[in-house]
């Protein structure tokens, strides 16, 4: 996997130059809510890697962001948007052709003392898998965290990607604040790079209710 110097400064203002398409879906927040079937009720339960099961409250969903869309995570459904996802995407042209594209898909936390852990590279949010531990001993990031970036020109015949989160379905490990003190969750993500974007669904999302408690990935009791 290479990695570039892209700073999130350099990011947002390739974002501020993009093309955004339309954003469609009943989410309100250019999501859409799926119906999830008796079929997609089932989740893996991981061995629980030494952690007693505790209070977890898990949240399942269904929730597709379209390209220049956004959606909230609100962990503890409290009516407090804890995190933000956003998906950026740009439309590319070589002398009025279209050629392609460039998309992005970020995290930011949407509450002070929030925040993303991260991969091993500084700003890219990691991507876990079920049973991986959350806790204090993770690098969390209060700022953006960069999941992926796709650029693909056809006319010049480049491709180019980076990141932990493409082509995946993976978890993040997520730390937020309930009346001023940290609890551990995650929220698992279904990503897929298509020719014609970034293809992103959450699937379901939990926290850990006591207080600085470990949670694993994918657990959901």
């Amino acid at each position: 996997m290479k990695f570039s110097r892209l700073s999130r400064c350099a990011l947002g203002a390739c974002a501020a130059l993009a093309i955004f398409a339309g954003c469609n879906g009943n989410g309100g927040d250019g999501s859409q809510i799926i119906p999830v079937g008796p079929a997609q009720q089932m989740i893996a339960r991981p061995a629980w890697n030494g952690v007693r099961p505790t209070s977890v409250v898990y949240t399942r969903t269904k929730k597709k962001i379209y390209p220049a869309g956004h959606l909230s995570i609100d962990l503890n459904n409290d009516g407090i948007k804890d995190f933000t996802l956003d998906q950026t995407y740009a439309q590319i042209y070589e002398q009025l052709r279209l050629c392609g594209w460039w998309g992005s898909l970020v995290i930011t936390p949407a509450q002070n003392g929030n925040a993303v852990a991260e991969g091993a590279h500084f700003g890219w949010a990691a991507a876990m898998r079920a049973g991986d531990r959350i806790d204090a001993k993770l690098t969390f990031d209060a700022g953006n965290s960069l999941m992926g970036s796709v650029f693909l020109d056809q006319c010049l015949n480049k491709h180019y990607s980076e990141g932990y989160w493409l082509s995946t379905d993976s978890y993040l490990g997520l730390k937020f604040q309930i009346h001023g003190r940290s609890h551990y969750g995650w929220a698992q993500l279904s990503v897929v790079t298509t020719r014609g974007g970034l293809s992103t669904i959450l699937t379901g999302y939990a926290y850990q209710t006591v207080a600085g408690k470990p949670i694993l990935a994918g657990q959901t009791r």
